[in-house]
Formats: structure tokens, sequence, C-alpha cells
């Protein structure tokens, strides 16, 4: 078929019938033969029938497009109008984020207040509340310094330390691809936009059409889709693309000299970082003798064995008393307060001003929390003596109203009972358990030889000991001495899935998971079709009457709405899938959050390449792909080739407006300040439970964030040369999420991750940047054949196989070095700055013998609240007196207000 240059619409043919109206459709990249359904209106029919049969043709005479496509030919007010609203409501998130982060310091300066607290300096701080939300909180401190400068004068090494390896690699993963782009940016935009905008602008001339067709006027070239490399005419002048093939093969040196130098400082810096942790010289093995003596022959090579301890089957009894122990004590120092709160409203005297405004909003908070004091009634039915009447006795009832604190005061002495027989209860159990392990290790008896499973953390004198047979065990496949973890954090451990026994239950659920996964990715494509539906309602608009406040706005407004729905609309769609990746990483027995984040990385990695490139990108359907790929599989780079520039727009925009909400988001925190102000605020008032928010208040799921910013550069790659355009906005959209991260980092993160991988997610990010590669050659291979550049073609594939040689010495050289610890490290650790062997810088292996509790009361004290009036002195007087409680009162005070607020000591 012979392919001319200017692009044609020839009807060929006409059907006989009515009902059918065909023509093909040639240009210069593709043909397609369309099919007109016209609909046959029967006077004899009904309305409804007519109707119906008009709306079906509509969409019956639409060809299968992709959502990304629909951004074809748009006009540049259209393209900047919806970045403008992303820019709009980023902007108005910073200016509330402003006013609001002097006023609730809990939320937006959780890492301050704790700093203030546990070094105990004395400044304004607080006074009005950490807790209080309409304070003006600033202290000297800030007076003096601008919290902005401090934040972008601050190194990022310090947060290695202070946050955890995984957070500091998110950091460097951010500057590695904003640094990356920005080279990109500076080799490739002077070049490519003036090539694609220059080349030919007569290139879409058309012949033998009606020029009044407003279909085919949309057909016309707009100055986003010149800057792309569809404005190109290969075919007349192939030799202009040796510049795309030199630039691709630019970006794909450039990305291994970084990969190669980054990947060597991730290995030294994890390596030295697992050397130091002190869980680390801990080993747990499956399917073990429980003999102490083969256990102690089994690991004799090298090193010693500090301890032992074997995992108990009635963990879940034991962890349940414990759990109820804390409840109970938990509800001792609410009711506590309750009396304190109640004591303080009845006897302090309202303030004046505005503070006698929260004065009674405090009190109008904590009586709607108690509002059962409306109950506290008695009903007594008893016999009344009378001498009026025949029979002397009748019965009759009345009421017993008992005060607030009266019954406060009944209840604490009711459960403080309860607290202590299961205390004591406690104590029994723990201390059985206790001397039957000794038992069982020392003399390897029991009273019950079952009362153990085949399960145990064994804990080396030295971290490379542990590794050292943690590696020998792992490439064993044996029936004993498997299913091995090297230095498993006793708070990350799924304890549910470590006690299971099953092998095959352990391997079907290991399937089921996988198929579900699967089923997962491919079934999202039809939420993310309906997306693509209702975006078409502009569309619609003539055969559906659709309401006036739709059709009826302003063009800018209808550019606006229709840029920005379809990217917000796909972000929302893809947030909930990381919880069911989650629940899919259960199920296969992960046995720590560690695995969970790695599996999780995995699959959303593949979800998010699947849904926000594939999907939206390839424009002829799913049904087509597949239809394309089993009759002739070599039009891979041909199809991605066709569809790959038409997409440029959205993913231009996508990619910018992705990261203007991430970075959004990041700041003003919308969700945890709207739980705080409705939930935590009103309903979770005892000091510890404060204590606890304040300190847990931010945490991160590691394996579903990676993946996000993964996908982003991948797109930024594939279109490096396609759509140079991209690549400034992937810069600023990777600076912006830098930004409101480290200020995460530096004023809200306190949470010590528990499920520290020491950085194996940031290489497993870099080597996904590889799918962007491979897509980039692909379709350069693709774009290079289709405009008879053959030669050009067949270098590119010459790089394609050589990108995948260089991949594989990759991984060899520096993931194995990853997932296990050099020899080169363990015979030169003396060297390295490691922690000191003494027993204090060990773990103590009782934290894995019973899971979740660490043996002790939860709380060691009481707190109670300081009123400055004397309440608080003479509660904790009566309580270390009379119930032997220890309390303490100087750790949150309560102000004249009513605001309750951690004490800056």
């Amino acid at each position: 078929m012979h392919y001319t240059k200017n692009r044609k619409m020839i009807k060929e043919g006409t059907y006989r019938g009515n009902r059918l109206n065909p023509h093909f459709d040639f240009n210069s990249n593709n043909s397609q033969l369309v099919i007109n359904f016209n609909p046959i209106k029967n006077p004899s029919s009904s309305s409804t029938k007519n109707f119906t049969s008009s709306i079906i043709s509509r969409f019956l005479n639409n060809t299968r497009t992709g959502s990304a496509h629909r951004h074809v030919g748009i006009t540049l007010q259209r393209f900047l109008s919806g970045i403008l609203l992303s820019v709009i409501f980023l902007a108005f998130q910073i200016l509330l984020f402003l006013f609001l982060r002097t006023k609730l310091k809990s939320i937006y300066q959780a890492n301050r207040v704790l700093k203030l607290h546990e070094k105990g300096q004395e400044d304004d701080y607080g006074k009005d509340d950490s807790g209080t939300p309409w304070g003006d909180n600033t202290t000297k401190t800030e007076k003096k310094t601008n919290w902005a400068s401090q934040l972008f004068m601050a190194s990022d090494e310090i947060y290695k330390k202070k946050c955890g390896l995984d957070a500091y690699f998110l950091l460097r993963f951010l500057k590695f691809l904003i640094f990356f782009f920005f080279i990109l940016s500076l080799v490739h935009i002077p070049i490519l936009i003036p090539l694609h905008l220059f080349s030919n602008d007569q290139n879409m001339i058309y012949e033998d059409y009606d020029r009044k067709d407003d279909k085919l006027d949309q057909l016309k070239s707009h100055l986003l889709d010149k800057l792309n490399m569809s404005n190109i005419i290969p075919p007349a002048e192939p030799n202009i693309l040796i510049i795309h093939l030199i630039l691709g093969v630019f970006v794909i040196s450039w990305f291994h000299i970084m990969l190669n130098s980054e990947l060597s400082f991730t290995t030294g810096i994890s390596t030295q970082e697992i050397l130091k942790d002190k869980y680390q010289t801990v080993l747990y093995v499956d399917n073990v003798p429980k003999d102490m003596g083969k256990i102690m022959e089994h690991f004799s090579l090298i090193g010693s064995i500090r301890d032992v301890q074997f995992l108990s089957r009635d963990t879940k009894k034991y962890y349940t008393i414990w759990k109820r122990m804390c409840s109970i004590q938990e509800k001792i120092e609410t009711i506590i307060m309750e009396i304190m709160l109640e004591k303080f409203f009845k006897s302090t005297r309202k303030p004046k001003g505005w503070k006698m405004y929260r004065f009674y909003w405090n009190k109008l908070i904590f009586f709607s929390k108690t509002s059962y004091r409306l109950f506290n009634f008695r009903i007594r039915l008893k016999w009344k003596d009378s001498s009026k009447i025949i029979a002397s006795h009748y019965p009759s009832w009345e009421i017993e109203k008992q005060s607030f604190i009266e019954n406060r005061y009944n209840k604490f002495q009711e459960v403080l009972a309860k607290y202590n027989k299961i205390s004591e209860k406690w104590e029994k159990e723990y201390y059985q358990l206790e001397t039957g392990h000794q038992n069982f290790i020392t003399s390897n008896r029991h009273a019950n030889p079952d009362a153990y499973l085949e399960k145990v953390f064994i804990q080396f004198d030295t971290v490379e000991t542990a590794h050292v047979f943690g590696q020998l065990l792992l490439f064993q496949h044996h029936k004993e001495w498997n299913n091995v973890v090297i230095g498993p954090n006793p708070n990350d451990i799924r304890w549910s899935n470590i006690t299971r026994t099953n092998s095959y239950a352990i391997f079907l659920r290991s399937v089921a998971a996988n198929i579900l996964s699967i089923l997962t990715i491919i079934g999202w494509i039809i939420p993310v079709g309906l997306i693509g539906l209702i975006s078409q309602i502009p569309y619609l608009r003539s055969p559906v009457k659709l309401p006036s406040v739709i059709i009826n706005n302003t063009e800018f407004i209808n550019d606006m709405l229709m840029s920005i729905f379809s990217v917000m609309t796909l972000v929302f769609l893809t947030e909930v899938v990381p919880y069911i990746f989650r629940w899919f990483s259960l199920l296969k027995v992960c046995k720590t959050g560690v695995e969970i984040q790695i599996d999780i990385q995995r699959w959303f990695f593949i979800f998010l390449f699947v849904h926000i490139f594939l999907v939206v990108t390839i424009s002829s359907g799913l049904s087509f792909i597949i239809e394309s790929l089993v009759n002739n599989p070599v039009s891979i780079p041909s199809l991605l080739a066709h569809d790959l520039p038409k997409s440029s727009n959205f993913l231009c925009s996508f990619v910018l407006m992705r990261g203007l909400a991430y970075a959004g988001g990041n700041i003003i925190r919308m969700k945890e300040l709207l739980c705080e102000l409705l939930y935590y605020k009103p309903f979770i008032y005892t000091p510890h439970k404060r204590f606890e928010r304040l300190k847990t208040s931010l945490s991160f799921q590691w394996g579903a964030i990676y993946p996000i910013f993964s996908v982003i550069g991948c797109i930024g790659i594939i279109y490096s040369v396609i759509a140079p355009v991209i690549l400034p906005m992937c810069c600023v959209s990777f600076s912006l999420v830098y930004i409101s991260f480290k200020y995460l980092f530096e004023f809200q993160y306190n949470n010590k991750n528990k499920s520290e991988t020491f950085g194996k997610l940031y290489p497993q990010a870099l080597m996904q940047l590889y799918a962007g590669i491979y897509c980039m050659e692909i379709c350069l291979m693709g774009l290079f054949a289709i405009s008879n550049g053959y030669k050009l073609s067949f270098c590119m594939l010459l790089i394609f196989v050589s990108t995948i040689i260089i991949q594989y010495k990759i991984s060899t050289k520096h993931l194995s070095q990853l997932n296990h610890l050099p020899l080169y490290y363990i015979k030169n650790s003396a060297k390295l700055d490691v922690r000191s062997r003494e027993v204090e810088h060990l773990c103590n292996l009782k934290d894995y013998e019973i899971p979740l509790i660490n043996a002790c009361k939860k709380y060691d004290e009481i707190w109670i609240l300081n009123d400055g009036n004397g309440i608080g002195e003479i509660e904790q007087d009566n309580l270390e007196r009379n119930y032997d409680i220890v309390c303490n009162s100087e750790r949150y005070f309560i102000n004249s207000s009513g605001d309750i607020y951690l004490n800056d000591l």
C-alpha cells in the first residue's frame, strides 16, 4: 500500500444498504477502516426507540481511542488551564498551611514539640497548646530563625539517622531524577524543540474534504502537537531521525553512568547501617530440632551463639492477657482524667475575652463525651408502711441519683480491682513461661513437650556471624533449617503468619495471592475505562441532553475542568490499590513488614506502569491489542510508535499535575488535619494517648511511595526524545515533591521505621527505570521502521540488546550485595565505623518471646494534668497514698481555657 506525503481522506465504495457507510482513513502512520452506522428512523416506532438508536449510533461511529488521545490537537489554552487550576489549588494549600502551621503544631511541627519536650528548653512554646488550635505558639527560636531557610540549608545526610535509610534514599531518588532530567533538558530542549517546531509547518495539508467539517478541522496541528515527534515527516526526510538516534543513545548512556554511581554509593551506605543495627545479630530459622545441643553443633563453625528463643504455641493466649491488662490501665487513666476535668470545669472561673469561648467549647466537648452521666441513677423498690389502709405495707419505688464524681470514684475502684486481678494472673503466667523456657533450653525438658513450635530466634555474638550463617541457610533447600529471616525487628514481625506451620496451605495461599494480584491489574482496566467514558461528556451533549450547568459554562472553564478531570480521577483511582496489594502480601504469608513493603513495591509498580502509561497510551483498545499481538507479534514497535506521540500532551500535564498534587498533599495533610479536629482532639484526650498520637501521627508505607516516582520517571524517559517538553516538567514536579518530603522529615516525621529495609527499595526503584529505557528503545525502533529508516531501526535493536546485557551485569554486581552482606565487608568490618560488640548494644531476645509486648506494664506511671490550682496535686497525693499508684503531674498541663498541652518542662 502506498503512503502519500500529504494526509488524505479517501472515501472508497458505498455499502448498498442504508445502514452502513464505510470509508478508509489513510495517513503516514496508520490505516483504519471506519464504518459509520446510520440509524433509520421509523415513524411508526416509538420516540424512545429512535432516541436510543441515535445514541448507539453516536458510540458506534467513534473509533476505539485511549483516554490520553482526547488531548491530541488541544489548544495551548486548554493545556495551560488545567495546569493553572492545579497551581491555584497548590497556592491555596500553601496559604492554608502557613496559617495553620503555628496554630496546630501537634500536626505540622510534631518534631519540634517533642524536641523541646525532651530537651526541656524554656521558652514560650506551647503555652496556648501544642494542643491549642488557635493560639499563637511561635517559639523564640522560630522568631529568630527563618524556618524556610533552615529547611533549604539542611543537609540530607541528617535524615539518614533521624528518619532511616528508606526515607533518606527517597530524597536521593528524587534528587537523582531531578538532576537526570535537568541534564537531559539542557541537551534535548535546544535541539529537539526547534527541530520539531519548524520541521515542515505545512505537513497537515488535506485534500478532497469539506473544510466546514468540524471533525476534520480538529485534526489540524496545534502548537503542542508541533513540539513532539509526530510533527516530522519521516518518509520525506528519514535522515533527520539520526538526531533522535544520537539523543536516544545519550539518554541511555547518561542513565547508566548515574545508575552505576548511585548503586555503588547505596551498597556502601546500606552495608554500614546493617552492621550497626542491633537486630541484625538475630536469625530466625524454621523447622529446627528441639534440641539445644544440635543447634549449638549446627552453628559451631564460626562465632558463637549468645541466646536462643523458641516460639511458644500459646503466644496468642499470653498476648491476650497482656493486651487486656494494658486496656484496663488505659481505662484507669481515663477515669482519673474525667475526675480532674469535672473538678476543673466546676471550680475554675471562666476567663475573659476570646478564651471564654474556648472554655465553653472545651466544656461542651467534655460533657458530650461524658453524656452517660445523665443515666447515673438507680431505681430502688421497697415496702412502705401505712396505717390509713387495711394493708399495712405496700410496694413503692424511688430514684437515687449519683453525682458524676462519686460515680467515677466507684468506677475507679472497680476497674482497679480488675487490674490487680489480671496483673497477678499475668505475672503468674509469665513466670511459668520464663521458667519453662529456661528448663527447655538448659536441659531440653519441659512439662509439655509440644509447648514450643519448631521455630527459633538465634542471637549471635556479631552481625557478621549471623549474616554468614543466614546466607548459608538461604542457599539450602532442605526440609529442615529453612525459611530464614535475617535481622527481623520484633515489632515488624507478622506473628499470625510466622506461626503458621502447614506448608501446603502456605503454598496455596501464595499462589492464590499472585493470581489475585494479576486479576487486579487486569480488572482495574474497567474503572480506568469508565473514567475515559465520563471524560467524553462534552461529546455526548448532542445525543443526550445534559444539565445546562455542564454545557453552558465558558470555554475557559470547560477547558480547565476537562483538562484536569482525567488526571485527578486517575490519581484518586490508584490511591486504594496499595492497600489491596498489602492484603495480598499478608495472604502470601510474608513474615515481616519488610517483605510486605518489597512485595508491594514490585506489584504496585507493575500496576501503575500498566494503567498510567500503557492503558492511557495505547489507543486501539485491549481487545484490538491482543488481536494484533496474536496475529502479528512484530507489530509491537509500530503500535507503540503510532500511539505514543498522540499521548504526549496528556502525560505532560499528568506529570506536572501529579507533582503539584503530591507536594500539596504532603504539606497540608488534609486527612490528618480533619481527623485531628473532628476525632482525635475531641475523643482521645488522656495524656498518654495524646503523646502516642504526637509520636505516630505521620508514618509512611515506603513500598507504595517509591513506585509512583519510578513510573513518572519512566514516562519522562520514554518521552525524552519523542516529546522533550516533558523534561522540564519532570524537573519541576520532582523538585516540589522533594521540598515537601524534606519539610516532613525536618518538622513532622519522628516515628522510627520498624519496617526498615536498609535501602533495598531504592536500588529496586532505580532498576525499575529500565522499563522506561526499554519502552523508549522499542518506540524509537518502531518510529524509525515506519519512517523507512531501517538502518536506524537496526542500530536501535543492537542498542536494545546491549541494554539487556548491561542490566544483567549491573544486577549481578550490585543487587546481590544488597540482598546479602558482601564478604568484603564481613572480612574488613573491623575497619568500618560499626557498633561496639558490648552487651548494651545487642538487642534483648526476650522481645521475641511473646509477640508485640514488652513483658512489662504499658505505662510505668499515670500522667495527671497540672492545672496550677492544686487539683492535680490533690489527686496525685490521693492516688499515691491510698492506692500505691505512681503518678506524674509534670508532663501535661491544662490552661484556663481548658486546653491540654504538652509541658515543655
